[in-house]
């Protein structure tokens, strides 16, 4: 990576700000399950289906939870790209960054998400270590628990930006049928 002059300080970006939008319909439909679940637990008398509706309940709360912080981790952190590197931020508490000398692999994947009408989506992942096929196909899940791999929701600007500040190359391409070659494979 060759440093360059920046027109700006600094970037700011979220790794996807509009999927966090269905964080709080995830949230209402998750409780929605666990609450049922109670109320079936306090009408049923005989204790087998009290036993087991006590168990889905504990169960819908546990992967509720679990599904939600997932998400609030995953699509909820700030990155702020500067000279000096990236620092990632959730809720303004530092969580991990890096140097653009640390910085070893730039990879533009696309994440498909799950569930029927989701589009899959195109990411930047910054990481410390030369990332596998696993790790580029598992990005968003793996952001918030390597420490060094940032991840951020792709745009032209985006790297526009990254670009005036530090000039790089992707070694992959995205291809969708469609789709013209992407525009940063140089």
């Amino acid at each position: 990576m060759k440093e360059k002059e920046s027109k700006t300080e600094y970037v700011d970006c979220y790794s996807d700000r509009y999927r966090m939008c269905l964080m709080p319909l995830m949230i209402l439909i998750l409780l929605s399950m666990t609450t049922f679940f109670v109320y079936v637990f306090t009408e049923v008398e005989d204790f087998w289906p009290k036993i087991f509706s006590a168990a889905f309940a504990l169960c819908s709360l546990v992967v509720s939870a679990r599904e939600v912080l997932a998400e609030f981790y995953a699509y909820s952190a700030k990155s702020r790209i500067d000279k000096d590197g990236l620092v990632c931020t959730l809720l303004g508490k530092y969580v991990k960054g890096m140097t653009w000398d640390e910085v070893k692999d730039i990879v533009c994947v696309e994440f498909k998400h799950f569930g029927p009408g989701n589009s899959p989506a195109n990411y930047l992942l910054f990481s410390g270590h030369k990332l596998n096929a696993e790790e580029k196909d598992k990005c968003i899940k793996l952001a918030g628990y390597k420490n060094d791999i940032i991840v951020v929701k792709y745009s032209h600007k985006l790297v526009d930006r990254i670009n005036e500040i530090h000039e790089f190359t992707f070694k992959d391409e995205i291809t969708r049928d469609g789709h013209k070659k992407h525009p940063l494979s140089r």
